[in-house]
């Protein structure tokens, strides 16, 4: 038995140095970048692709790319460009994606929730990128889909296996916000659990 736990904080300040400017006026990006979720259902595997806008590359920097974070709404994730998933049971799913572009000067695009309608479960081919990640990290992985910047977003993912063939208990517990800073650096706006795992918030001083 393995589970994937979804958690979303937005960072909100870091650490900001001040210094002096002669004339210059600083112009906010108000363009809105959108990374539209494409897809092609053949029964119940689904091919997966992203509609992005163009990378502004920095001048001098590396040059810029896409990153991926894919939901499959099941507790399944991958980090492919284009990814195919098999869904198990029939149903109605949502697809969700965090696009991250690197070495280029714009703030990640967004991007909106997909519903995936599942009416047949015809194929049994399954491969559950999943479940090789938690072998090779001996039952426990914590994964980021990007670096943290001010007022961005960011996503963690604990995925987590139970090698017994029985049932077990257990807490997992989840810190962040360190008291010795004076300002909350994350606010934690949601979290997602696919296996009946049940939130209990609790806040330490």
């Amino acid at each position: 038995m393995r589970t994937i736990i979804y958690f979303r904080f937005l960072f909100l300040l870091g650490i900001v140095f001040s210094v002096p400017s002669y004339g210059q006026q600083i112009t906010k990006d108000t363009l809105v970048r959108t990374a539209k979720i494409q897809h092609v259902a053949t029964n119940n595997k689904v091919q997966f692709s992203v509609d992005a806008p163009q990378l502004r590359q920095i001048a001098g920097a590396p040059k810029a790319f896409y990153t991926h974070f894919w939901e499959f709404g099941d507790g399944h994730y991958s980090t492919d460009v284009n990814p195919k998933h098999t869904y198990k049971n029939k149903g109605e799913y949502t697809a969700r994606l965090a696009a991250t572009n690197n070495y280029d000067d714009g703030p990640p695009p967004t991007s909106r929730p997909k519903k995936i309608i599942i009416t047949d479960v015809s194929s049994a081919d399954f491969d559950d990128e999943n479940e090789h990640l938690i072998e090779k990290h001996h039952g426990f992985r914590l994964l980021n889909n990007r670096e943290p910047s001010p007022n961005q977003e960011m996503q963690l993912v604990i995925s987590y296996a139970n090698s017994r063939d029985y049932t077990t208990q257990g807490k997992l517990y989840v810190f962040f916000n360190e008291k010795k800073f004076k300002n909350n650096n994350f606010n934690l706006l949601d979290t997602r659990a696919y296996h009946g795992e049940i939130e209990k918030k609790k806040h330490l001083i």
